[in-house]
Formats: C-alpha cells, sequence, structure tokens
C-alpha cells in the first residue's frame, strides 16, 4: 500500500453542512504537528517572501525566498497578488530554506506592470472548475514534457467566461475582481460552512453532486486552506444555482475515493521537497504531494464534460 492509499484508508466524513446549493463534507484523517508553516503566515511573519524572477519578469515562474529555519507550505490553486500581475500555484509545494522557483499561471491578464515589487497573499484559491482543468493540463505538462506548465490561455479563457457570466469585469481582466464583486455572498458561505472538530480535509458537492475534495496532514492547514477553498467553491455553486431540490447524502464521495483508490499513479519530483504525485482518468483528475512518506496534501476533482 503506497502512501495514498493509506492516507485515503484513514479518512472519514462527518455530517455534511449545506449552505445554500453548496454541501461541505467535513473529512476527519489521520494529523500531525506540521513541521511546515503556511504561505499566508511565513508572508506576514517576514521570514519569506515572492518576487518576479527578475525586472523584465517572466509569466510562468515566481521566486520564492524562504530565510525562515521551517518549509513554507503553498497550496495548490492559491492566489498571490501584486508585483507585474497576480498569479497562481501550479501545484502544492513545500519549499525549503533558501530560494525555490515556482510554477505559475497569470489570472489578470491585462496587467505587465509592477504595482508593488513583492507579492502578497490573498484570501482565495481559483475557482474549483478552474483549478480541475488547471490541474488536468499539469499532470498532461508534467508527463509529456516534465514540466509542471498549466494551458495558460484556457485559464484566461476561464476567468473571461467566469467574468461576463458573473458580470464582475475589470481593466486587467482580474480573476480577483469576481471575488470582489461578490464578497458579500461568498462570507455567507464561509460563515455556513465552518471548522469542524478533528477536521483535516473537505470534500465538496453543488446541486447535490460530489465536485472534489482536499485532504491535508494537519488540522493547521486545513484551518488556514478552508476559507479559501469554500470560497472557490462558492464561486461555482453560484453560478450553478439550481431551484432543483437535491440530496446531498448521496453526492458520490464513496465514488470519489474508490476511483482515487483505483486510479494510476505517476510519480514525479516535487517542487522544492518530496514528490508529486498525478493521478488521472475520464472521471477524475488530482494530485498528492507527498514528503517523508507522508500526503502532505491531496486535491481531487471529479470532471464534467461542460465548462464552468
Amino acid at each position: 500500500m503506497n502512501e495514498i492509499h493509506t492516507c485515503l484508508k484513514t479518512v472519514s466524513a462527518s455530517a455534511p453542512l449545506t449552505c445554500h446549493n453548496l454541501t461541505l463534507f467535513p473529512l476527519v484523517g489521520a494529523a500531525i504537528e506540521p513541521h511546515y508553516v503556511m504561505l499566508g503566515d511565513a508572508l506576514h511573519a517576514g521570514v519569506a517572501r515572492i518576487e518576479e524572477v527578475s525586472e523584465s519578469g517572466s509569466v510562468p515562474e515566481l521566486r520564492f525566498l524562504n530565510e525562515g529555519d521551517r518549509p513554507v507550505f503553498m497550496l495548490d490553486g492559491e492566489e498571490v497578488t501584486g508585483a507585474k500581475q497576480n498569479r497562481i500555484l501550479n501545484v502544492s509545494i513545500l519549499a525549503g530554506t533558501g530560494e525555490t522557483l515556482l510554477p505559475v499561471s497569470c489570472v489578470e491578464a491585462g496587467r505587465w506592470r509592477h504595482t508593488s515589487r513583492e507579492f502578497r497573499d490573498s484570501d482565495r484559491t481559483l475557482f474549483a472548475s478552474g483549478r480541475a482543468r488547471k490541474a488536468r493540463r499539469v499532470s498532461e505538462s508534467m508527463r509529456s514534457y516534465g514540466s509542471k506548465s498549466s494551458n495558460q490561455g484556457e485559464v484566461w479563457d476561464d476567468i473571461d467566461k467566469k467574468s461576463t457570466r458573473m458580470d464582475a469585469h475589470s481593466s486587467t481582466s482580474a480573476a480577483e475582481e469576481i471575488y470582489r464583486k461578490h464578497r458579500a455572498s461568498l462570507e455567507n458561505f464561509v460563515n455556513g460552512l465552518q471548522v469542524q472538530a478533528g477536521q483535516t480535509g473537505a470534500a465538496f458537492a453543488i446541486n447535490g453532486r460530489l465536485i472534489g475534495m482536499d485532504l491535508f496532514d494537519s488540522e493547521y492547514a486545513l484551518v488556514k486552506s478552508l476559507p479559501k477553498l469554500v470560497r472557490s467553491y462558492a464561486l461555482d455553486a453560484m453560478d450553478r444555482e439550481s431551484s432543483d431540490h437535491f440530496d446531498a447524502s448521496d453526492a458520490g464521495l464513496d465514488q470519489l475515493i474508490s476511483g482515487l483508490l483505483d486510479a494510476v499513479q505517476e510519480r514525479h519530483a516535487g517542487v522544492g521537497l518530496g514528490e508529486d504525485i498525478r493521478f488521472s482518468s475520464k472521471q477524475l483528475e488530482g494530485g498528492a504531494l507527498v514528503h517523508q512518506g507522508r500526503v502532505v496534501h491531496l486535491c481531487a476533482y471529479r470532471l464534467r464534460e461542460e465548462s464552468g
């Protein structure tokens, strides 16, 4: 049994919480005291910083410097803002001391000028449907070219379509504007889907259909990440509002986990510390960051044919 199988065999789901058409299944797994700090905490403590790789910059890469004595964990799809344009992380990363080059995607197509020298953390990840498609393209890139690149044009197209549907346009085509425009509604979801005791992960269903899950090795990482993830899935839930009745108890969590246990895995070197394990099929997409024999973070998505 490998690390992912071991991790998933320990996971159980608590009673679901529902806010409007978004349901959260709290996941409880084997938790540890983390040996890392989260990106936001490291940036706010002044022991880490993110910059453009040079004065001219490079869209798909950023420079991360960790001056602390503990690794820094960064979440797949997490957005950082400032410098020449806002970006999201293409994979989950555990960065040791010193410099690490981060594979990223742009989520602000209309800006290429400095607004600050360093990046700031944000309170969001890319909306879940875009995050899932980005994950699939990164897996394809790793398999074909050994790189952790997304399809940048597809990321921009997803943001443009979401902005149009949700009437949230900005002069720089920033994904950030969608969250800003719908801030009050998103915070209702965050307040309605709070962390539960012992929770180390979360699975999400929209209109009664299981969409995806994130699982961490510590309660600390879950507590720091859950509001960002709720906003991510809530934005898709708002975009897919339905008056149809749904039964959240039959969302398909067991099938997703079974699919992960059966999926063929591909192992790649991680960015920084650990390994990046990818799993893809017609029904699901995902990846896991593994370090020292443990799954630090796992994300998985049930794929859908239509865009969203």
